[in-house]
């Protein structure tokens, strides 16, 4: 086995993805499709990366798969997939910066460790998808999520998890907005898609573990008090819970961070990875 590049793009060269729902859905496909062989992946404007590890033959399989997949989702045609081979440590390493910078690379607003499309909240600890796990560790063994940080131009410290006082101050509004985050919802959290129901729990859970009044919760819902009590008392996946509280640490970090700007050497290093 080792690692493939492959890539998709609109082909119009309009954005494939548009909006919050559209990413969530083609991130929670993308882990679907690609199970237990994927990596890395991001979604920028017109096009989508996703890495994965396995031989050629599926690699071919997963690329057909994926147009398939992504196809319905996208607001716009998709352009066939192409399949590049990673070959050595090196190559992996190259890709490995290219992926998170893209965000920045493309000049998307934002902060790129807030851009949904990428995988960095995943590789953080600060979003959870069902069935996936990123496996960098098999690719890049010591790469870890202090150099991830690194690579969307934040501090090397690890993002732990925000203390339960912490997220009473923060109010429920960005409460429901990092429950959304940490689980690939819509932002909106309307439906009954099982992300969303999810994040509304999560939401609520920790909103009564932190003493945020479920009045605030039903408000920022835009739910009745009822159902914020409802969702405050039924359970969910450790792991929601433990990504949206980083997922909050996350947004804190970026918020102290300094202005990130694209170096020279960062260019470069593009260049030199599109040119291979």
């Amino acid at each position: 086995m080792q690692p493939w590049h492959l890539t998709t793009s609109s082909t119009t060269r309009h954005a494939l993805f548009p909006s919050e729902a559209h990413r969530t859905r083609a991130i929670h496909t993308i882990a679907r499709v690609a199970g237990s062989t994927l990596v890395l992946f991001c979604i920028v404007d017109d096009h989508a990366h996703v890495v994965v590890l396995c031989d050629r033959a599926q690699a071919g399989r997963l690329a057909r798969a994926l147009k398939l997949s992504l196809g319905p989702i996208a607001a716009v045609p998709l352009n066939p997939v192409h399949i590049k081979p990673i070959n050595g440590r090196n190559h992996m390493q190259e890709v490995y910066r290219y992926i998170l910078q893209q965000p920045t690379h493309h000049g998307l607003s934002g902060h790129p460790a807030l851009w949904s499309g990428s995988c960095f909240p995943d590789l953080i600890g600060a979003r959870w998808v069902p069935g996936m796990r990123l496996r960098i560790g098999d690719v890049l063994p010591r790469i870890g999520p202090g150099d991830a940080c690194v690579g969307v131009g934040l501090s090397r410290r690890r993002i732990e998890q925000m203390p339960l006082d912490a997220i009473r101050a923060v109010g429920a509004k960005r409460l429901v907005s990092a429950a959304a985050m940490a689980g690939a919802a819509d932002p909106a959290l309307k439906g009954k898609r099982a992300e969303t129901s999810r994040a509304r729990r999560v939401a609520c859970i920790l909103a009564r573990q932190a003493g945020i009044p479920l009045s605030e919760m039903s408000w920022a819902l835009d739910i009745h008090a009822g159902s914020a009590r409802k969702l405050a008392g039924s359970t969910v996946e450790p792991q929601a819970l433990a990504a949206t509280r980083t997922a909050l640490a996350l947004e804190e970090s970026v918020h102290a961070a300094t202005p990130l700007a694209l170096p020279q050497a960062t260019r470069n290093a593009h260049r030199l990875y599109r040119s291979r």
